[in-house]
């Protein structure tokens, strides 16, 4: 599985453009997208664990 935030230059444009388009702040953008993929990460370790 790719990941957007392994082609640096990618992941900059989608920033950007997500910037572009709500008005927000760059970093919180970037740390949305990382905290949503370890929110997804652990929330499948602990399905995997409950059954």
């Amino acid at each position: 599985m790719a990941y957007l935030h392994e082609d640096r230059n990618q992941f900059l444009e989608a920033i950007n453009l997500t910037v572009f388009k709500t008005g927000m702040e760059p970093e919180v953008i970037e740390k949305d997208y990382y905290m949503k993929g370890n929110v997804k990460r652990h929330s499948r370790h602990i399905y995997d664990i409950l059954n």
